[in-house]
């Protein structure tokens, strides 16, 4: 089955979040739930795989307990880099990242083999070792198009940093093992950027269903993800919504349908 157009997709994603049966809310979306860039970074990282309420949440609220590193917008990618390091210099041994894991973060995860606090120290050093400390000059750098019914957008700097070099450029480039399509779009959302979409599996899943064909977008499939962003994002504009917004209801939504919080399904 060939993919839907975007028009088809959105009218279809537009009428599920209208339905009342769905019980979609479209609450306040916070774009700076993350102070920091280090936290965005964080949030991100650590999201992957993992349930974000009981996972997620309490591992963030031990780091800044044990590191007295704060979530705030002064809070730069060195002092975290610092701390991890602590009396090393240079790139810290893989042991030292072991033991931050177990007993700082109390959260020994991994992505692609390695723990997810080196996955964290590499995007952190990526952003610092290019003169970029905070989130806010990240959130300076020249920004593009966002996607609309209309038009695909065109990529910002910071999309081209992240999806083009530390997604899927080469090592010299900045690439971070374990960063992927799904991680540098929320990551993209943690920093503040509400027209970007999370490609994860819930959410593909949700849309398939929503789709109502035998078409379904496939995880790390980039021609489905800007499918899939671009309908959310139309849907969205005809909302008045921001598109990360509505990304994040139909997340919550499947999520509480898949731990059984909610009997309704998508015929």
């Amino acid at each position: 089955m060939p993919r839907p157009t975007v028009e088809e997709l959105s009218t279809k994603l537009l009428d599920f979040v209208q339905d009342k049966q769905n019980g979609i809310e479209l609450a306040e979306y916070d774009a700076n739930w993350r102070k920091s860039g280090v936290y965005a970074v964080l949030d991100c990282v650590f999201s992957a795989q993992a349930k974000f309420d009981t996972v997620v949440v309490p591992t963030l609220k031990r780091f800044s307990e044990h590191s007295a590193l704060e979530d705030r917008e002064e809070l730069t990618f060195t002092e975290f880099l610092n701390f991890v390091r602590g009396e090393q210099i240079g790139r810290p041994a893989e042991v030292r990242f072991a033991e931050v894991a177990r007993d700082v973060f109390g959260n020994s995860q991994k992505i692609s083999g390695r723990t997810k606090v080196e996955v964290a120290y590499d995007v952190c050093e990526f952003f610092a070792s290019q003169g970029y400390e905070t989130k806010a000059a990240l959130q300076a750098l020249p920004s593009g198009l966002p996607f609309t019914c209309q038009h695909s957008g065109e990529p910002s700097e910071l999309e081209k940093q992240i999806m083009n070099r530390m997604v899927n450029g080469m090592a010299a480039e900045g690439k971070v093992r374990g960063m992927g399509l799904a991680l540098g779009a929320y990551l993209l959302i943690c920093l503040g950027r509400t027209d970007f979409v999370k490609p994860d599996t819930l959410l593909l899943r949700l849309v398939g269903r929503i789709g109502a064909s035998d078409w379904q977008p496939k995880s790390g499939d980039f021609q489905d993800y800007l499918l899939v962003r671009q309908a959310i994002s139309c849907a969205a504009e005809r909302l008045g919504y921001p598109a990360a917004g509505l990304d994040n209801a139909l997340w919550r939504y499947e999520t509480d349908r898949s731990s059984g919080k909610l009997s309704r399904s998508v015929q």
